[in-house]
Parts: C-alpha cells; sequence; structure tokens
C-alpha cells in the first residue's frame, strides 16, 4: 500500500444504483455506537423479509482508514441481501483523529448492536462474517484473527467467515505510508510492536474463522504479495482459506468491476455460513 493510496479515494465513487423492493426490509442510519458525546456512528441493515433466523455479514468500506463512507460498500450489502443474508454496513471512526484501535472498539460495538438485535430483526448470531475491501479487509481481518483484541465481557459473536479484498495484512511493511503513519499515530520505527499488533498476519491462529481473499495482480495501492503472503500463513497455520486473483487490474478496479470476485467471495460465504438461497 504505497502512499499512491490517495489516488484510489479520489477515483473511487459511490455506486450504490441497486435497489432492494418490497420483498425487504431496510433499516438506514441506525445509531450502533456512541462512543462519546459527539459521536454518533450508524449502520444501514438491509434483509430478506423472512421469520427465519438470517446469517449476517458485517460490512466494513475502505479509505485508508482516513476517508470515505460506509455508502461505498451498498453494492455489496443488496447483494449480501439478495442472497439471503442480512448486510449491516457500518461506519466507524477515522484517522487521524482517531487510531488504532479505536476502529476495533467500533466494530466490537456493531456485534453487540447485533447481538442485542437478534430476535428483533431475526440474526443468526452464530453466523456472522465479516466482509471489507481495502482498509475495511484489514479491520475485519483483524476483528476476525486478533480474537482478544479489545474484546470485553459483552462481546459475544466471534466471526465464523471473513472476505478480504485488497488486504493490507502486514503493516510493518510500511515504514514510510503516511495513511498508515496517521493510522497508527506513529512510524514502525517508533513502535514495532504496535505495528505488529495491528497486523491480521500476525494473528493468525489455527482456530481462527474460514478465509477468503481477494486482490488484483497489478494492484500497486496494497502491493500483491501482501495476499500471497497472508494466504501462506493461512494455510501453514491450519486455517481454512480460498483465494482469488484478478490478473489484469488493479486496487481501484477490482472493486469497482470485479463481478467474479465478488460472486467466488458469496460461494465461499455459502459454503461456510449456509445461506438458503
Amino acid at each position: 500500500m504505497k502512499i499512491l493510496i490517495s489516488t484510489f479515494l479520489l477515483v473511487l465513487t459511490s455506486c450504490s444504483s441497486a435497489q432492494l423492493d418490497s420483498t425487504y426490509i431496510t433499516e438506514k442510519d441506525v445509531i450502533y455506537f456512541e462512543p462519546d458525546s459527539n459521536v454518533q456512528l450508524k449502520l444501514d441493515l438491509y434483509r430478506r423479509k423472512s421469520t427465519e433466523k438470517l446469517p449476517v455479514v458485517l460490512i466494513v468500506h475502505g479509505g485508508g482508514w482516513t476517508k470515505r463512507t460506509r455508502s461505498d460498500m451498498d453494492e455489496i450489502a443488496f447483494a449480501a441481501a439478495q442472497r439471503g443474508y442480512a448486510a449491516v454496513n457500518v461506519s466507524y471512526r477515522l484517522a487521524p483523529k482517531y487510531r488504532f484501535p479505536e476502529q476495533i472498539r467500533d466494530l466490537r460495538a456493531a456485534l453487540r448492536w447485533i447481538d442485542a438485535n437478534a430476535s428483533k430483526y431475526n440474526l443468526d448470531t452464530q453466523k456472522v462474517a465479516g466482509w471489507g475491501y481495502s482498509a475495511g479487509a484489514h479491520l475485519v481481518s483483524l476483528l476476525g484473527l486478533a480474537q482478544n483484541l479489545e474484546k470485553t465481557p459483552q462481546d459475544k459473536i466471534q466471526l465464523k467467515v471473513i472476505v478480504a479484498g485488497g488486504t493490507p495484512a502486514d503493516l510493518t511493511k510500511y515504514e514510510d505510508s503516511s495513511l498508515v503513519v496517521k493510522f497508527m499515530g506513529g512510524k514502525y520505527s517508533e513502535m514495532p510492536e504496535r505495528y505488529r499488533l495491528a497486523s491480521p498476519i500476525y494473528h493468525v491462529d489455527p482456530k481462527d474463522p474460514a478465509v477468503f481473499l481477494y486482490h488484483g495482480a497489478n494492484d500497486w495501492i496494497v502491493e500483491y504479495e501482501q495476499m500471497t503472503a497472508f494466504e501462506e500463513k493461512l494455510k501453514s497455520t491450519g486455517v481454512k482459506v480460498e483465494s482469488h486473483t484478478v490478473s489484469t487490474i488493479g486496487h481501484v478496479a477490482v472493486f469497482l468491476f470485479s463481478g467474479e470476485s465478488l460472486e467466488k467471495s458469496f460461494q465461499f460465504l455459502n459454503q461456510n455460513l449456509e445461506s438458503k438461497l
């Protein structure tokens, strides 16, 4: 993830043209966490009308931890709902005002919201996945693999599946990235152990949830080697992992245009969360 991440922030636009019909229930701008008196974090919930419990996908946007909104992930959220999942598309606090691990605390709070509202919305708390792209992929990977990071006695839900696209899995490789410094609050040379703590690749354990990775082979923002190293670590540790390489495009194009990546991701979710569709 070179400093050219800024290009991603300029090129990426919200493209949520899809709509859900009357067979779905939509709850928008739901406040799920108020970490202090000046901040209200919100989520959007999309789900099919059903009397049966639905598997859940917690969806987390990218943007270098510093920008963008959850609306970037609307298309994925809609697609998840159409495939029989309850899609919970969340916002989180952004750097540099809020630094690691505040974002993980926010996602823990989102899981607590899912748990507290499971009966109201027919959510299956035993079948919860996390899906993110870029910085969002980093956060859901860390949430799922570093299972005790920022965990409280009230935190009952653990991710059963992780879907991560364009994932910066090892932050120790980015000694000079301005975005990583903003997220971490300092350079790698100043806090090497903290960088390791914030890197999903250093939390891999045989008991971890199943992981699906997708990445562009020509990604010059988050290097392709980030995925291959992450995948190898997961495999060597005995974690169930599959990956998909998009051979001809890079970071932004994979997010915007790689429908094949989404289909393979949903196939993996269906196999591991047992969607009824």
